[in-house]
């Protein structure tokens, strides 16, 4: 959907699915069909640590889980959607025996950030990714299971 592209080159999505156990939750508005949300994650690999652009100093290790990508739209947010996509991301963690639990938002997104750390993440680094003709500033958390 648009509103989960924002700044994003359209290769984005073929190469997260590319990961060791990577899966798509999906949520739709109640009663309609409308996509309201959605979550992709995947255990970690040397490939896809260094591909999501999680900084050396945040100890991300092979057999992690890393929340790709999440996204809520616009008319669904402050709901509670984000926090529960992300409660489902912690659950297959957890169900592929991983020991820790990393995710990112954008630094200006203040409610995810405060979302993260209202479930017990804790900030690990920052990085710069690339968009489509612009770098986004990343913070990084960790969450031990």
């Amino acid at each position: 959907p648009p509103w989960s592209m924002r700044g994003s080159h359209a290769g984005l999505l073929r190469n997260f699915f590319s990961f060791p156990n990577s899966q798509v939750w999906l949520a739709y508005t109640a009663g309609l069909p409308q996509l309201a949300g959605f979550s992709i994650g995947s255990t970690l690999s040397t490939e896809s640590i260094e591909f999501c652009g999680i900084p050396d100093s945040a100890g991300a290790l092979q057999g992690d889980y890393h929340l790709t990508w999440r996204a809520v739209a616009p008319n669904q947010q402050g709901h509670g959607l984000g926090r529960r996509l992300t409660e489902v991301r912690l659950l297959e963690a957890q169900k592929l025996n991983c020991r820790r639990v990393f995710v990112s938002t954008l630094h200006r997104n203040l409610g995810t950030l405060r979302m993260y750390e209202d479930m017990g993440f804790v900030a690990c680094g920052k990085t710069h990714i690339a968009g489509e003709n612009v770098l986004f500033e990343h913070v990084f958390f960790v969450k031990q299971l």
